[in-house]
């Protein structure tokens, strides 16, 4: 999707256009699974959101991991979002910082291109189980759930390892609490692990999982200040 800008979300398709009209609440019965669509028509300005079942994937332009600290799921009359929130990584030792100003008389900027809060890479696609060797998430167990979305987002971790006692960073559900926030197709949000497991990780790599009813088009939004990414599963009703 390009890289994000700086200080707010980059919906690098039009989803910009119609925030506006996709803040009213959502629900509604889980309609049967449809063929692979490019757009949705379920509300005002949701038809200019360009979505797939195709994978969507963005490489990592950073280096130093960045740290979960919070995911959260929302519904709206266009989409089911479901955001991952990060931590910037602190500066690393021995790492030589750029001093900038972009005009005269402004404040100079101090910035360690290892302390950077872009987000970091991800790669969001169907998939099938098992997701790791030895492995059964819950979200594969629950029978309303036909379709699982795997988000590997990297490199991040939920353990900060650059502190001494390797504090964990993510202290929320495992499986994020859907009843009651009106989801159209999105049945669990599951925090798999940091992974793989073993060999140690490199980069460190968080993995998710989403799971639907049926297989939906969805799109992505990733963004800096803080680090973050989303993806929203269009609703796709009548």
């Amino acid at each position: 999707m390009g890289r994000p800008r700086t200080g707010f979300a980059a919906l690098v398709l039009v989803v910009g256009l119609v925030s506006s009209a996709c803040l009213g609440g959502g629900g509604g019965s889980n309609p049967a699974h449809q063929p692979s669509a490019t757009v949705t028509t379920n509300g005002p300005g949701c038809q200019l959101i360009v979505a797939s079942e195709a994978k969507r994937t963005e490489p990592a332009a950073i280096t130093q991991p960045v740290y979960l600290s919070s995911a959260s799921a929302y519904n709206s009359v266009c989409y089911d979002k479901i955001t991952f929130v990060f931590t910037p990584g602190t500066a690393v030792p021995g790492v030589t910082t750029t001093t900038t100003t972009t005009l005269p008389g402004a404040t100079p900027t101090t910035t360690n291109p290892e302390a950077t809060d872009l987000p970091p890479g991800y790669t969001v696609q169907y998939m099938k189980p098992p997701f790791a060797p030895k492995l059964v998430s819950a979200t594969e167990q629950i029978p309303s759930v036909h379709a699982i979305l795997e988000v590997t987002i990297t490199p991040a971790s939920a353990v900060d390892t650059q502190t001494s006692r390797h504090v964990q960073t993510y202290s929320g559900a495992l499986r994020l609490p859907l009843g009651g926030l009106g989801m159209v197709h999105t049945d669990s949000v599951e925090f798999l692990s940091n992974f793989p497991q073993a060999p140690a990780p490199a980069p460190p790599t968080v993995v998710w999982l989403i799971g639907l009813d049926a297989k939906q088009p969805f799109t992505t939004d990733y963004a800096n200040s803080p680090p973050r990414l989303s993806v929203l599963i269009m609703n796709g009703l009548p």
